[in-house]
């Protein structure tokens, strides 16, 4: 199979976008219709399931992208073996973490209609996550991109029929609608891991070695997803709904920062992986790093210059406050989008635990800055965030440094699209 990085970084690109659009549209649907007590509830449980899903998932996806990336023996049996288990302790978690925060979180819902909707996003979340991995890694960009679209559409269509419905948030019939979709879409990403991509193998292969691989990974991703999230989780534990939901609105509107910069991470690991040695590795890493440091500042900068048009715009007049919120936590999701770039580099380059060290180093830190400034209100809790998402970046940028052989001056050393050249990569034949 013979592809395109630089038709699949436009496809990224195009489909990061457009899911940055869908967000601030869903964003806007909550805070209009819902309030910022509202948006605070469903941003809560919104957290609880993606945190129940990182984990629960154990990284397999990420396992599944890194096996048929590089070429590894897969039967369809381990597949389906770890979409079921990913998504039963998903499941799980959702449960057990959406009791905890929902009989704490107060707002519009009750705590058994938090628990239900975190349990069942979780779980539907990991069913769809975990082959959506497998088809990346054999650079499935178009159907992997058309996926995740759907699920933001779901998504908001979900919000559409709850908003027609009551003036609270409905928990209970958001989740109902948009996990039968991600049970759909999930399905659909398994018949085509199953069916026709040709590097499934007839080999045998254990379970045991896709959680060697997966579980540092899911540990790196769930202190990102904490890192991302936990700020949200401790401000609703020290403060009111709709001081929670302007938070949201600032949060949210830092995705601003994430669509072209993902649009190269995406990229990253299943091109790093394809690559012959490790130092043609390290400089396809080098090149896209650069790239992504360039359109990530660039999109960070018009983001926080934006800021207090744009949120107002998006969230109406009674959002003025999480414009201050949106300019701290802008500095470190600059940061993070190189971050999680590095780090995708890192899982290319079959070292997943290095993504794990410098989430836990971040999230320590953030930890321990929102323990004891949390109950000062927002601003104080963006500024542990912000610091912890330093730590993150610095954290990652010393240990991708030292595994691909490249300095940090160079990995950090803006480039232009001419990164995308040499673009033609060809899968070798599975085994």
């Amino acid at each position: 199979m013979v592809s395109s990085i630089r038709r699949d970084a436009w496809i990224n690109a195009a489909s990061n976008i457009a899911l940055a659009v869908l967000g601030v549209v869903s964003g806007s649907i909550i805070s209009y219709r819902f309030g910022a007590e509202g948006r605070g509830t469903l941003g809560a449980a919104q957290v609880v399931g993606a945190l129940s899903a990182g984990f629960g998932a154990m990284g397999l996806g990420d396992a599944l992208l890194y096996w048929i990336a590089s070429q590894r023996r897969l039967t369809r049996s381990l597949v389906i073996t770890a979409s079921g288990v990913g998504t039963a302790t998903a499941t799980a978690l959702g449960t057990g973490i959406g009791i905890l925060v929902g009989t704490r979180i107060g707002g519009t819902s009750s705590a058994a209609e938090f628990t239900v909707f975190c349990a069942a996003v979780a779980g539907t979340t990991a069913f769809y996550t975990i082959p959506s991995g497998a088809l990346r890694g054999a650079s499935e960009f178009g159907r992997w991109n058309a996926l995740r679209l759907s699920a933001t559409i779901s998504w908001i269509v979900a919000l559409v029929i709850a908003a027609s419905v009551s003036d609270e948030v409905p928990l209970l019939l958001i989740a109902a609608v948009y996990s039968a979709a991600l049970l759909v879409l999930g399905g659909l990403a398994l018949v085509r891991v199953l069916v026709t991509l040709p590097t499934i193998s007839s080999g045998r292969t254990g379970l045991r070695p896709l959680l060697a691989f997966g579980l540092p990974s899911a540990f790196a991703w769930a202190p990102l997803l904490l890192n991302a999230r936990i700020d949200q989780v401790a401000l609703a534990l020290n403060s009111s709904a709709g001081v929670v939901g302007q938070y949201a609105a600032a949060a949210g509107y830092c995705w601003a920062t994430v669509p072209l910069g993902q649009a190269i991470a995406n990229l990253t690991a299943p091109r790093v992986a394809a690559e012959p040695d490790a130092r043609a590795r390290g400089e396809r890493l080098r090149s896209l790093s650069g790239l992504g440091v360039t359109v990530v500042g660039v999109s960070g900068l018009v983001a926080w210059i934006a800021a207090p048009f744009a949120i107002r715009l998006l969230n109406g007049s009674g959002f003025d406050d999480a414009v201050g919120i949106a300019r701290i936590l802008l500095i470190g999701a600059t940061l993070q989008g190189s971050t999680f770039l590095l780090e995708e580099g890192a899982r290319g380059l079959g070292r997943p635990r290095l993504a794990m060290f410098a989430e836990i180093a971040g999230l320590v830190v953030m930890v321990t800055l929102l323990v004891l400034y949390s109950a000062r209100g927002a601003t104080a809790t963006a500024t542990a965030s912000t610091i912890g998402y330093v730590t993150s970046f610095m954290a990652i940028v010393i240990m991708v440094s030292k595994a691909s052989g490249v300095s940090p001056v160079r990995l950090l050393t803006p480039r232009g699209p001419s990164a995308l050249r040499g673009a033609r990569v060809v899968a070798k034949p599975a085994e």
